[in-house]
């Protein structure tokens, strides 16, 4: 009988969750609150029980997004592309770049927000992102932001499957990944880390259920991340890889809290790659806890997570036997430590275009939309209000009528 093919060799749009949890022996998923996508009890009321915020942010902010900005765009759209969800979440994006703060906003939004600082976090994602950047020949946008206290300049890259550059990433259709270069110190040159991974989903109602169902679309995200974690963790940057996956009417979400890093030589975590992870371990809680004295793990402790990591490594080789794979678990493959959390069941989201008078937003549209903005412009705005959106929607207005003067 013919083995099965390693789950080591299995290309992340053909990922199982058999083949997961083999090629990823050390992360845990489990169900949960996904960060900044609060699914459960969403809504803050006022005492006459008027919702004023939806997952934190401001409900008039997103009202007059979603009425003033998403549908016009989005009714556009789905017109020119009914039979592709791909294109169709494509021009989702343009609407958080556009309206997104740049450095040059750092006076307004201080009137708006008082004293709130953005933090490296906020920065740390698709921050300030610079909607007058324009799309390269190669599909990917590059926009550019400095952070407010002028320590150091992020920029991303989204890029879509329409570009010819994306190699083994073929299958994600939207890849968010800030950079960082310091420039009076303080910073390390973290390089390219990615913050958002987007897949599509070619049918309404995709298999999620990350539980139980074995061909479940959440795997192939999962993959992805992973991956994208281990690139992140090379160059010293521990923040979560936010994961959705965006169809014809429904949506979810979840997200990857990177640890560390491990490296397998022989079927057992080599104990320098060890050394080094607890290197990851103190530097990852150091960029956590700014100013705090980091206490170092005991020798016991020490000893019990490496014996716990070998534990799931030979129970990982001994299921790889008994369903017949080739090979085991590769000399020098470097593992992800850490744990996604995904939401426990797919959303709904309003399917454009609207064609029916009277439709009204359903809630998890506002759970989407206020998510995406607390990922891609940082947590900042949960101080925001409707007037802060509309002043910066009025400075990229302004914007475009000089780049009209100039070009006429």
């Amino acid at each position: 009988m013919a083995k099965r093919k390693s789950s080591f060799e299995v290309t992340a749009s053909s990922m199982t969750r058999t083949d997961f949890e083999i090629s990823n022996p050390v992360v845990n998923v489990c169900a949960g609150t996904v960060d900044k996508f609060e699914t459960e009890a969403p809504c803050e009321e006022d005492a006459s029980g008027k919702v004023t915020r939806v997952n934190g942010v401001d409900k008039q902010l997103l009202d007059y997004f979603l009425l003033e900005h998403l549908l016009p765009a989005m009714q556009k759209a789905a017109r020119c592309y009914r039979s592709s969800e791909r294109k169709l979440a494509a021009s989702f994006f343009p609407l958080f770049t556009h309206l997104a703060p740049l450095a040059g906003d750092a006076e307004l939004l201080k009137q708006r927000e008082g004293d709130h600082v953005p933090s490296d976090e906020a920065m740390s994602g698709l921050a300030a992102l610079d909607a007058s950047a324009l799309q390269n020949a190669s599909g990917s946008s590059r926009i550019t932001a400095d952070s407010s206290d002028g320590n150091s300049r992020h920029y991303i890259d989204f890029v879509h499957e329409d570009g010819d550059d994306l190699g083994p990433w073929q299958a994600v259709d939207f890849r968010g990944y800030g950079h960082g270069f310091p420039e009076t110190g303080g910073y390390r040159d973290i390089g390219k880390t990615f913050t958002l991974l987007i897949t599509d989903s070619k049918q309404k109602n995709f298999v999620w259920d990350p539980e139980t169902a074995e061909q479940s679309a959440f795997y192939q995200l999962a993959e992805y991340a992973s991956r994208a974690a281990i690139a992140n963790l090379n160059i010293h940057r521990y923040k979560p890889v936010h994961m959705l996956i965006l169809a014809d009417g429904d949506w979810a979400c979840a997200v990857l809290h990177p640890k560390a890093s491990v490296q397998v030589e022989k079927g057992a975590i080599d104990p320098e790659s060890f050394d080094m992870y607890l290197e990851g371990i103190k530097e990852k809680w150091c960029q956590e806890n700014p100013g705090s004295v980091y206490q170092a793990p005991s020798e016991a402790q020490k000893q019990e997570w490496l014996a716990e990591q070998n534990d799931r490594l030979a129970y990982t080789e001994q299921k790889m036997k008994k369903l017949r794979m080739a090979g085991s678990i590769p000399d020098s493959k470097s593992l992800l430590v850490g744990t996604i959390v995904y939401n426990a069941l797919s959303l709904t989201w309003t399917k454009f275009p609207i064609a029916t008078l009277g439709t009204t937003f359903v809630p998890m549209d506002y759970v989407l939309v206020s998510g995406l903005m607390r990922v891609l412009f940082g947590d900042r705005v949960c101080s925001w209000t409707k007037e802060t959106l509309q002043a910066l929607a009025e400075a990229r207005d302004k914007e475009l009528h000089a780049l009209r003067v100039k070009v006429l």
